[in-house]
């Protein structure tokens, strides 16, 4: 391709695209307004009584697909992932490779186009979105799992809140025994995390701990309370779930904060970091607060447990009265090994 291909990638090569996958995916009445494919939804999801015509659109300008009856939207790579039953991890080079995109372009248009692709300028990225009624699947129970309420101690208002629920055995998505923790964003569902308890001997995957749900957009989000001033940063949704009954408690869903989760986090007032004793818990702290420092007042808990023991393990009263015993970030340090206890709550 040439320079000036690469740099635009002609409107019309992505319209044919788009309605050469229109066709793979058996898409009928396919209508063209302004910049919008329209046709019958073809996504392999219940939530269409009949062909629905027009009911969904594929914006070929911005690579964005959404469907006015079912509720679901996404980015074009994520619109194909569903339809083959990929990871969108395998439909990205496909992408690149269907639009002539090879790495012998130099970095920086090879980049910049990249990005236009699989992630539109309109906005920075376009997350996955799911209509509410999905979760209806694994929310049709009379109560919580056990796990989460006894072994946990999890309140049962915590879970309802932030409408936890349980797939035993689910074909479609291939959970067997996980518990489902619905992300919310915008006050959109953007995705979910299923939690393994356990798994027949031939899963693939009942060694994987959390299973995302497809382009999750975790290096994006939080969880928890999104709207406090002052909140308790923790590492884990089950910290949250946990714990928020007893004050604002927010999640970045692992120990990698990205850039983007910092920009969000820059709306607080204050943090306080409360991380597991580990290598990883402790570089997420130095991370976070020198990256916030300069905007929000930052707190770091000294736990003194183990790595074994993390705040969704801690009692009601022992995780508040450390959270209330948190020191500035400027003079925390690590808790060295031989120090460390083991929790006897």
């Amino acid at each position: 391709m040439e320079t000036t291909e690469v740099n635009f990638l002609p409107i019309e090569q992505k319209k044919d695209l788009c309605l050469e996958l229109l066709h793979e995916f058996g898409a009928t009445r396919i209508k063209r307004s302004g910049y919008e494919l329209q046709h019958n939804c073809t996504l392999p999801f219940a939530g269409h009584t009949d062909n629905n015509s027009g009911a969904a659109s594929i914006n070929y300008k911005t690579l964005k697909f959404h469907c006015y009856v079912c509720g679901y939207g996404g980015s074009l790579a994520w619109w194909i992932a569903v339809h083959r039953g990929e990871d969108v991890g395998i439909i990205e080079p496909w992408l690149k490779k269907k639009f002539g995109i090879g790495s012998s372009l130099p970095l920086h248009h090879l980049g910049k186009i990249i990005d236009d692709i699989l992630h539109p300028p309109s906005e920075k990225r376009i997350f996955p979105t799911y209509p509410e009624r999905i979760l209806n699947r694994w929310n049709d129970w009379g109560m919580f799992h056990p796990y989460l309420t006894e072994d946990r101690a999890i309140p049962e208002e915590n879970l309802a809140r932030f409408k936890i629920g349980y797939a035993d055995q689910d074909d479609d998505f291939g959970y067997h025994q996980r518990i489902i923790v619905p992300v919310f964003w915008m006050d959109h569902l953007v995705g979910w995390q299923a939690r393994a308890l356990a798994g027949p001997e031939d899963d693939p995957y009942a060694h994987i701990k959390y299973k995302n749900s497809l382009d999750f957009p975790r290096d994006y989000v939080a969880y928890g309370d999104l709207t406090a001033r002052r909140a308790v940063l923790v590492e884990s949704p089950m910290s949250v779930l946990r714990h928020i009954h007893q004050t604002p408690i927010v999640a970045t869903l692992g120990s990698n904060v990205t850039a983007d989760q910092l920009r969000f986090l820059e709306r607080y007032d204050e943090l306080i970091c409360f991380n597991e004793n580990d290598k990883a818990g402790w570089k997420m702290i130095r991370h976070v607060t020198n990256a916030l420092a300069r905007k929000v007042r930052m707190s770091v808990v000294e736990n003194p447990y183990t790595k074994d023991y993390d705040p969704a393990d801690l009692d009601d009263d022992t995780f508040m009265g450390l959270v209330e015993e948190a020191v500035p970030a400027s003079v925390w340090t690590p808790k060295p090994w031989d120090q460390q206890i083991k929790y006897e709550g």
